[in-house]
């Protein structure tokens, strides 16, 4: 979304536990990102990985500008809803809704391509 001009990427939704709070858990994120090669560039730009905090069961949390939880562009973004519903279509986004209702609602392009695979991701 945002900048199209750039190469296509793979999305995926991952669900687990942690004893981590929001922000250590963000930040163990971004480490992460780092050690995978992330290099900053420009906001909605190419990037190598991009690891996001969509929700945290169902808090809502706000740190300024730094984290938001739930994501706040959940709602608007087929690419994120469509793995999502496929793990969990009946997760509850916190002020949003749940997920297979959030999908039929989306109008981003409806080219968009998902694919489906089970996976964890441990942090």
């Amino acid at each position: 979304m945002y900048v199209t001009d750039q190469l296509n990427f793979l999305n995926a939704v991952a669900k687990g536990t942690t004893h981590l709070g929001p922000l250590a858990l963000l930040k163990k994120l971004k480490q992460t990102e780092a050690e995978l090669g992330r290099v900053a560039r420009f906001s909605n730009g190419p990037r190598e990985i991009d690891l996001d905090l969509l929700a945290y069961g169902s808090l809502q949390f706000v740190a300024g500008n730094r984290l938001i939880i739930p994501h706040p562009r959940i709602a608007e973004r087929r690419f994120v809803l469509a793995p999502w519903a496929d793990l969990d279509p009946n997760w509850v986004v916190t002020g949003a809704g749940c997920v297979q209702d959030l999908l039929a609602q989306t109008k981003d392009a409806p080219e968009s391509v998902w694919v489906s695979a089970d996976a964890v991701l441990f942090v």
